[in-house]
């Protein structure tokens, strides 16, 4: 008998079939988000002959995933999981100096935004994870490490992308399982400006970072395919429209690449951009990103002096910028390293 994909859907339907009273569904719901076990058969709270059924019909396991191989680095350590369907992602657990236990976790398998300096682009895209996939990530590091405080949605994937987002940050928020403080989440895009509104409408207090990288659409659309669908205006646009709700800062994320982004009129195109903002001028915060090498790529690695240098230039022109701390660069788990040991080819630039 072929094992049913496990789901919160088919789930409810199982135990609806099967004349469960309601609160199953609610013992079954604190299992997974507020106990240690990671299947079926230690479910003791459950009935055995249910519990038999389950395992009969979804398999013992009760998250979809399964971790292959952990690698550990400086305060970060980097967890391959195999789907249910073979294919592979990955997720990063950050350790900060002050205590604080973050998870990045990923989306999709591969990434649908092909963006040629990025190793995850370079894969292309796979499928879109399910809901029950991306929590899948943060379910097996909190049951089998530490809990998590802090929760970054900005490893494998473009999330706004993933129509199942919005049902997950639902799941991470809600106070009947992970109970976690919208404040606490933060969310990367290339610039999906539909998702972009969308966010901003059902979840303004979610933490959002724009990857910029290129401040003008030129370059754009030469590195970053999607620029083509959304342009540096429009995406802007529906910053300004956060940030005026909100009045929380918006962060452009910006990876800088020695000699390709980092001259005399990308600062130029930077400084025009940042005053094109007006009165929210101070909601939008810089983070430079050092390039990290990636496999088959004409950039050279960023030295952190480079970084330092434009980091400098902004602030004449009167642009907070700071620097990201890198966490695991050593086991190619920094930003845009992530491959989840599938081949990364070498793809043009423009």
């Amino acid at each position: 008998m072929q094992l049913q994909r496990f789901s919160f859907n088919a789930l409810k339907d199982f135990l609806k079939q099967q004349n469960e009273p309601i609160f199953r569904y609610k013992q079954l719901q604190q299992a997974l988000f507020r106990e240690p076990h990671l299947t079926f058969h230690e479910l003791t709270t459950l009935p055995l002959p249910l519990r038999e059924k389950l395992i009969s019909v979804f398999g013992d396991d009760l998250l979809p995933l399964r971790l292959l191989r952990v690698q550990k680095g400086m305060q970060a350590s980097k967890y391959l999981f195999a789907l249910q369907d073979g294919e592979r992602i990955e997720s990063v657990y950050m350790q900060f100096q002050e205590g604080l236990k973050s998870l990045c976790i990923s989306t999709q398998v591969g990434c649908a935004c092909r963006c040629a300096f990025c190793a995850t682009g370079k894969i292309g895209i796979q499928r879109n994870l399910t809901v029950e996939e991306i929590l899948g990530q943060v379910l097996y590091v909190s049951k089998t490490v530490t809990p998590i405080d802090r929760i970054t949605i900005m490893g494998m994937g473009e999330a706004l992308l993933n129509p199942h987002i919005f049902e997950v940050i639902h799941h991470f928020t809600a106070t009947d399982e992970f109970q976690l403080s919208p404040y606490k989440l933060s969310i990367s895009t290339v610039g999906i400006v539909p998702g972009i509104r969308k966010l901003t409408q059902l979840y303004p207090q979610v933490t959002l970072t724009f990857s910029l990288h290129f401040p003008s659409q030129t370059l754009r659309e030469q590195w970053m395919p999607t620029a083509q669908h959304h342009r540096l205006e429009d995406i802007f646009e529906a910053l300004d429209e956060r940030a005026k709700l909100t009045n929380r800062k918006i962060y452009l994320a910006y990876m800088v690449m020695d000699g390709i982004n980092n001259r005399l009129q990308d600062l130029e195109a930077l400084k025009s951009i940042f005053e094109a903002r007006g009165p929210l001028r101070h909601l939008y915060h810089v983070n430079l990103i050092p390039f990290h090498p990636i496999p088959h790529s004409k950039v050279q690695e960023t030295h952190k002096s480079v970084v330092l240098r434009f980091q400098k230039q902004l602030k004449q022109h009167r642009i907070v910028a700071t620097v990201r701390q890198s966490f695991g660069k050593s086991i190619q788990a920094a930003c845009g390293q992530l491959s989840a040991a599938y081949p990364v080819h070498l793809q043009k630039s423009s």
